[in-house]
């Protein structure tokens, strides 16, 4: 499972080791949970994620992230969905 978390205009990502590229939240769902309650356990595992940032939509424009063009496509179309909602 992956999730677009949109916080005030930001959408949050992670850096995994693994992949060296920056990457939405993502982990497994308990058989006992439903994925709502899977968020809410989600954290930094040292072991896998070097660090994770709140980016606005500027932002994602840094060369430097070197985003997928999947990864900002979805991190844009969860802005939008997210302003549209509290619009």
């Amino acid at each position: 499972m992956s999730v677009f978390i949109v916080h005030r205009d930001k959408v949050l990502l992670i850096y995994h080791k693994y992949y060296n590229e920056w990457l939405p939240i993502g982990g497994h769902i308990e058989l006992d949970e439903d994925p709502e309650e899977a968020l809410y356990r989600v954290k930094l595992h040292t072991r896998e994620h070097r660090e994770f940032r709140w980016l606005s939509k500027r932002e994602l424009k840094d060369p430097a992230l070197k985003l997928t063009r999947s990864i900002y496509f979805y991190c844009l179309e969860a802005l939008k969905k997210a302003a549209e909602f509290h619009a």
